[in-house]
């Protein structure tokens, strides 16, 4: 099998869009965001029929990005597992990202404009949507689908 989607990416995203750090990006992180990232938004993409857009503070970021903007902590943006994306928010996207179950965990920052998709509890749950709370803190569930 070629993996000439290692260099370019889908139809419709490229690597650049989900490297904030814009520093090299390892084959074992390209394959992560393919996988992870690129293949599922291409499905909601194709349900939606318009574009998504992936936020310009999302996608990877290295540890050095994360150590000099203050972050002192691992994040799932770093890819160590199986990474995380933040996207430009609107409605009917939150709905199809829940809906046909193309990430995990969801969860909407109202204040802030995006949807932020990862990864985690995928042990716990098919799917659940979270509404992060204005200052940071906490976040309600919304709605869940179970195992």
């Amino acid at each position: 099998m070629s993996r000439s989607h290692l260099i370019n990416g889908t139809e419709h995203f490229s690597y650049s869009e989900f490297n904030i750090s814009g520093c090299y990006l390892p084959v074992q992180t390209r394959s992560k965001i393919y996988t992870n990232f690129m293949l599922p938004l291409e499905r909601a993409r194709a349900i939606l029929k318009r574009p998504i857009y992936v936020s310009l503070k999302s996608g990877y970021r290295s540890s050095n990005w994360e150590l000099l903007h203050g972050r002192q902590y691992i994040s799932e943006h770093q890819f160590i597992l199986k990474g995380a994306v933040d996207l430009v928010f609107y409605s009917d996207l939150s709905d199809v990202l829940f809906e046909f179950k193309i990430f995990p965990r969801i969860i909407y920052y109202p204040n802030e404009g995006f949807i932020h998709c990862d990864y985690k509890g995928s042990d716990s749950y098919i799917c659940a949507f979270y509404v992060m709370a204005a200052d940071r803190k906490s976040m309600r569930l919304v709605k869940y689908v179970a195992k």
